[in-house]
């Protein structure tokens, strides 16, 4: 059976107000542990976000990542590629130029394609890069040749703040028991 905290308030001016003071005390109590526990929550949603973002090369997103208390609230943000990275670039890889996989990009009016000039309605499309590694000829329907293109089906969606939004809602339980004790 859980405890109940019971407080016992003589009916006197000096009892109400002892009763107010002791209710003052838990509320300051109360709002150190949830300004605690909404700090635990960003340090561990930033470390899984960054511990479950793919598809990166240079580093740059996955140096974006930043949890921090806001007030009352917690915010988990990601940058650079983000975006791509969380709701995917291509049918290739996630099927539908209707939507994403990610269950927000719907509601949030993202659709697969959208971006640039499209390409992500394709199947695959050439792209100019710098990068040695992904020259490749590129030949056009004239018949002209070129160097210096990658080839990509664009990026499968990698959803990686969807889940870890996810996993901070499976460990919210755990967390809350550290903060405030059993």
């Amino acid at each position: 059976m859980a405890k109940k905290t019971v407080i016992h308030v003589p009916l006197s001016e000096q009892g109400i107000d002892a009763a107010i003071r002791e209710i003052k005390a838990y509320k300051r109590k109360l709002y150190g542990g949830m300004q605690r526990l909404i700090t635990a929550m960003c340090k561990d949603g930033e470390a899984y976000a960054i511990a479950h973002v793919t598809h990166i090369d240079t580093g740059e997103t996955v140096g974006s990542i930043h949890g921090y208390r806001k007030g009352n609230s917690g915010v988990i943000v990601a940058g650079g590629q983000a975006i791509w990275l969380e709701f995917g670039t291509g049918v290739y890889y996630n099927g539908n130029p209707n939507g994403s996989p990610n269950p927000y990009g719907k509601e949030l009016g993202f659709k697969i394609g959208e971006y640039g000039k499209q390409h992500g309605l394709d199947q695959g499309w050439f792209y100019p890069t710098d990068d040695p590694r992904y020259e490749i000829v590129r030949h056009t329907q004239n018949g002209d040749v070129h160097t210096g293109y990658g080839y990509t089906h664009g990026i499968e969606a990698d959803m990686f703040m969807f889940k870890t939004v996810k996993e901070l809602q499976r460990q919210f339980p755990e967390l809350a028991k550290k903060t405030f004790g059993k």
